[in-house]
Formats: C-alpha cells, structure tokens, sequence
C-alpha cells in the first residue's frame, strides 16, 4: 500500500518572508481608494507566503500581507503595494476601515480624518478587524526597508514553546529529553549545511508550556508565545539577533504542518509547527530554513515527452509545473512516507539551497559556460556526492542560448543521506543519480524529471542517461555512477538539438485589439499534428491578450478552441513557421464587431449635432431590419457624431431628422470590412438658422 504525505495528512508547510535586505527604498504608494473611515497606522510589513488550503489540498492559497502595528497586533492588509516590498519594512501609511468593522466601532465615522491606531477608537479599530478576520485596504503609504548587515558565524537560540488545547490538555506533544534531541538535530544539521555560518543551537530558557485554545491558529501563537517570552513578536523577525521562536503545537492541528518566517542566514525568526512523528524533526528543521532565508524545494513537472516548460505570463508552457513541496529529496521539499517507510536522517540540502546560503564555495561549485565568441562546447566533470562535506559537489551552468542557469548534483545515498527514501530505490521517479536543478525568481528551487518510457518521470539520472534544456543550449549525460558520477556537459550547437526559437502569439479583433479570455493549441506540423502549447490568453497588463513562445525551429497551426463574446470563431487555423531565434510573432485573427463612429458633416466639413440615423443590415436596395439608431451630439473627442459597433457585410445608412435649416439626403450604401476602425460620414446639405 502506497502511503503519501507532505509534512503530514493533507498540509504543508507554508513560509514568512522576513527578508532583511535593503531592496527598495522609501516610497510612497498611489491612492487606491477612498472611504468615509480611515486609520493611520505604523508598524513593521510581514509577508506570508500562501500554504496549501487545508479544504483543497491540491491549490495553494494567495501570499498574504500583515502589519505588525507598534502595539503588537497583527493586521492584514490588501491594495496596491509595491510588487518588491519585503518583510521587516518599516511602513506609516492610511487604511480603509471595512464596513463590518465600522458596524462594530461606529464612533471610527465620527473623525474628519482618519484615526490613529494609537487612540482609543484606533485600537478599537484594529482591535476589532483582529476579531473579524477583516483585511484593511491600503489607500496610501511610505514604506521603508530595512539595511541588511553581515555577521560573523554565530550561535543561535531557541525559545520553545508547547502549545495545547483546552480540550485535551494532557496531550502529549513534545516532552523535554525529545525537545533536547530535536534541538541537538536541528543544530548538527544546519550547522554543516550553512558551512559552518551557524555554530550551533542552544536553548537558553526553559520550555514553556501553555494550555491555549490559540494552539493551531499559528499567526495568533506567534503573538501570543512572543508575550511569554518577554518580547513582542517583531523582535524575532526583525534585526540579527540569532534568536528564534519554535512553538510546538499538537498533531491535530495539522500533523507535521508548519509556518515560518523567512529571514537572513544570522537573523532569527518564528516557527509553528503541528508536531507529530515520523514528520516532526523534518518539520522544524525545515521551517528554521525558512529562518535562514530559503524557500521550498519544488519538483518541475510536464506531459510526456517534454522535459521542460516555459514560463511566461505567470505559468509555464506545454501543461508543465512546478510542484511544491515535491522535491523530497531536501530538507526545504515536504516529508515523505511510502510504505511505512521515511528518510532515516535529514539529507543534505540540494545544490541551490547550498548556493543560496552561500554554504558551498567556489571550488565545490564550478561554473560552465561557453567564452565569448565560441558556440559550442564540452566539458567533462566528476562529481563527489552533495552529501560529502567537501570535494567538487555541483556544476552551475549557464545555457548560451538563452541565459538560463541549471544546477547539477550527485545524489549517492551516502553521508548524510544514508538512510534515505530514494537510496532505497523502492519509490517510483526516486533514485540514487545525478540532478538537474533550476532556481526560480523567487529563489524557489526546482528539480527537472526525466520522462520515462512507461510513462512515469524521474528526478534523478542513471548511468548513459541524458537531460537537455528546453532550448536546446545545454545537454548533461551521466557517464558513470558510484562513489562519484561522470558528467559531461554540452553547451550550444555542441548539445545536438535545434536553436529554439522564441517570440510572442497575439489574439486580436477586427479592430486590432487585443483579445483576452481566449484559448488557443499550438500543434507541431499541420493542424493534426501532436499539441505542444495550450494557453488561455490573459488579462494581466505584461501579458494582455498574448502569450510568450519557445518552440524548435519548423512549422506550426494555432487552432482557437474558445473565444469571449462579442468574438466569433475563425474560419481558418493560422499557420506558421518558427524560425530559430528571437522576434517571432504570429497574430490570430478573430472575426466579430467592427467598432468606429457615424459622423454628420456640412459641406464645409463641421460636425452637426442632432441628426438622427438609422443604420439598416442589407443595401438600401431591399431594406432590411435596423441594427442601429441614435441621434449625434458632441463628446470629449469630437461633436456631430455617434460610436457604433458593426458586423462586417453591407448596411444601408438613412437619416430621419436634421436640425432647422439642413435637409435630409438620400440614403447610402456601406460596406463594413475589417481590419478596423469604421468610420462613416454622413453629408447634410444645407445651413444651419439662427
């Protein structure tokens, strides 16, 4: 029987983004809205990254943004803020005070102004939306970031706390031998996956335990254990103090679920876990590397055949994905248990963990890469495993086609990974091998699988086994695979595949709009041939109504599967050739509506105002039904005219009335024919009376 957990049955552990670096500097931020009642409030910005939603295990739910205020709550906040702010930011700004929170602090409408969360009402205020679970938009602010230092090595300290619940109080969850050999792991371990940045842990303070109906609610805990401890909750996530917030909540709050805040290798942070074997110790350690300043360990995932998608306009291509928590290879990935089985330590962190916790050197990390000048080439390299402690342990590439950078490890099963889920080989896609890496934007990691010929994918490569990158630019082979692992990389025309070509598909109207909402295949040959690209264009303003392409060099069809009203379907496929390189841009038309105006004009070319129209489907010849009427009048762009909107064919224009002084002419024909815009003069003869 196959058992499958992430840190648990059914959750996963989520983190707080607490990032110390100075990356934007004060700022104000635009009006977003305005409101009757408003708070002025100050405090530090806290960034929790979205976990997994208990009620839908396979969707993880939106980031949120909270305000620690200087009286220690915790508020969340929504509305315009800019896309780099981080945790720790200092921020003073103007808040929109929502109506159920009004209805339960009505004196907030009485002020001119807006309310200081200082004064009575203001804490009333925030009082209130900490009790409703009501988020405060942002109407404007400055937000200021906090100045990153640099420390030497450093112990770090723990402050534990055991939460349980008032309806069973005596449930055991940690007791103090086993958080003393949670504490020894959790320091052994980071202590040789930071290359010795952190010196150790030690828990300086007893264990406090606390019986509190707040036990799984880990945002109010955090506040809450903080108190107990003398501190407010700002003091672990904010500075470089080392000192850390473990709080340790029963099983059924989530079993081996967690929330921590992301930080600097020398900062501390704040740590809740649902504390339950075999996941517990995995649990914690990983949200300490949250602490630290890493996110989680994701697996890359496409349709057989394709190894690799491309990400724009917010997802990846070809059906592909990043899957969180599925690098279960890491500490950072989720927990695993497949027939009864689980990691028998904590394995070495993957290679761009160690890269992003600056715990691996030069030496240990070689960089590949083509000179300038140069297309191809190949290199061959023998890896020690990451788990060793030392030796050549990773390769950092970069593909001359298009920048990308991959990572690649050697997992043995060895050292600290001995005992390990994949060195088993019983877990299907898990084995000892050699790994490909990327890290995200986001500093994300995310393991490449290799499609299989029964259909399931592979993390990890065996001996004469072989990955190449989505352009083509970067081919690494597994030679051998023992103690090391033979490696040869192959870059540029070197690689053996086609130059991928990149560019863009656009979605337009008969106007030459851009059309959002529609969803388009992309199939590789004539329209039968095999579907390599599906997408729906979007909405957002990088990516309106278009979507970016990477595909090898050769002949393509796009065929529209959906399209949003007013839009009708094409009556053709567009056909195509990819060209290798960049600036290949393909549009699909769609036919509908041809918007413009009718404008009415005297002989000497001045707009009237007050001729009504009516514009008959079919020639004036066999008057046919109305489509459309209205009168012109003046607006912001012009006077004497009216917008109209208009099937392409042919229509009959008719006036019925003129102001004083002008005559009705005949009727007239037009034919409406895309592209757009339409525009129609009607020509009045006469003069207007004064």
């Amino acid at each position: 029987m196959l058992h499958f957990s992430r840190l648990g049955s059914g959750t996963v552990l989520a983190a707080v983004l607490v990032a110390c670096a100075a990356i934007v500097p004060a700022q104000a931020l635009l009006a977003t809205t305005a409101d009757t009642a408003t708070l002025h409030a100050t405090g530090t910005i806290l960034i929790l990254s979205g976990e997994e939603d208990p009620s839908s295990p396979t969707q993880n739910l939106a980031d949120q943004v909270r305000l620690l205020t200087d009286d220690g709550a915790s508020v969340e906040l929504t509305g315009n803020l800019p896309d780099d702010v981080t945790s720790g930011s200092t921020f003073s700004g103007t808040l929109t005070v929502p109506t159920s929170v009004v209805a339960a602090v009505p004196a907030v409408t009485e002020a001119t102004g807006p309310v200081e969360a200082t004064s009575e009402t203001g804490k009333e205020v925030v009082s209130a939306s900490v009790a409703l679970d009501a988020a405060l938009p942002v109407v404007s602010a400055t937000i200021e970031a906090q100045v990153a230092q640099t420390s030497a090595a450093a112990t770090h300290a723990l402050d534990v706390f055991v939460a349980t619940l008032p309806t069973a109080p005596t449930t055991p969850v940690l007791d103090d031998p086993g958080i003393a050999a949670l504490e020894a792991t959790v320091s052994t371990f980071w202590s040789s996956q930071s290359a010795g940045q952190i010196i150790g842990f030690t828990q300086p303070l007893a264990t406090k335990r606390v019986v509190t109906a707040n036990s799984c609610q880990a945002t109010s805990m955090f506040t809450e254990a903080a108190a107990a401890f003398g501190h407010p909750q700002g003091w672990y996530t904010t500075g470089f103090n080392a000192h850390h917030l473990v709080i340790l909540a029963p099983a059924s709050c989530g079993a081996g679920s967690g929330l921590g805040s992301v930080g600097l290798v020398q900062s501390g942070g704040v740590v809740w876990a649902s504390y339950s074997a075999p996941f517990g110790t995995n649990a914690v350690a990983h949200e300490i590397g949250h602490n630290l300043g890493l996110r989680h360990s994701n697996k890359h995932t496409c349709p057989n055949p394709i190894v690799e998608g491309a990400f724009s306009g917010g997802t990846f291509s070809d059906g592909c994905s990043d899957v969180e928590y599925q690098d279960f290879y890491d500490v950072m990935g989720g927990g695993l248990s497949y027939n009864g089985m689980t990691n028998a330590q904590l394995p070495a962190l993957n290679i761009t963990q160690k890269y992003k916790l600056d715990a691996i050197t030069s030496a240990d990390l070689v960089p590949v890469s083509l000179v300038a000048g140069v297309t191809s080439g190949a290199g061959s390299f023998t890896l020690h495993p990451i788990s060793d402690a030392t030796g050549l342990r990773g390769l950092k590439i970069t593909d001359p086609r298009d920048g990308g950078v991959y990572f690649v490890e050697y997992r043995s099963g060895t050292g600290m990974d001995a005992g390990s889920l994949y060195a088993s080989g019983r877990v299907p896609g898990m084995t000892r091998g050699v790994r490909v890496l990327r890290q995200r934007d986001d500093t994300t990691s995310a393991v490449l699988t290799l499609p299989n010929d029964d259909g399931t994918r592979s993390m990890a490569l065996g001996a004469s086994q072989s990955l190449t990158s989505r352009s083509g630019g970067v081919t690494v082979a597994v030679t051998s695979v023992s103690g090391t692992a033979g490696v040869t990389v192959s870059l540029g025309d070197a690689a053996g595949a086609p130059r991928m070509g990149t560019g863009a598909v656009s979605i337009k109207g008969q106007n030459s709009e851009l059309v959002p909402g529609t969803t388009v295949e992309i199939r590789q040959g004539d329209c039968a041939g095999p579907a390599v690209w599906r997408t729906t264009t979007g909405s957002t303003p990088s990516a309106y109504g278009a979507f970016g392409i990477g595909l090898t060099p050769g002949s393509y069809c796009i065929v529209t599967l959906a399209v949003p009203a007013p839009y009708g379907m094409p009556s053709a496929n567009t056909l195509f050739q990819m060209g290798a390189g960049a600036g290949n841009w393909v549009t699909v038309w769609l036919p509908g509506p041809i918007s413009g105006a009718l404008v009415a004009k005297d002989a000497q070319g001045i707009g009237i105002n007050g001729v009504t129209a009516l514009i008959r489907q079919g020639s004036c010849a066999t008057q046919g039904p109305g489509v459309w009427l209205s009168t012109t009048a003046t607006n912001r762009w012009s006077s004497g005219g009216f917008g109209i909107s208009l099937n392409p064919g042919t229509y009959c224009t008719t006036i019925s009335q003129v102001p004083a002084g002008y005559s009705i002419p005949a009727p007239a024909d037009i034919t409406v024919a895309s592209p757009g815009p339409l525009w129609i003069t009607a020509w009045i003869p006469g003069q207007p009376t004064h």
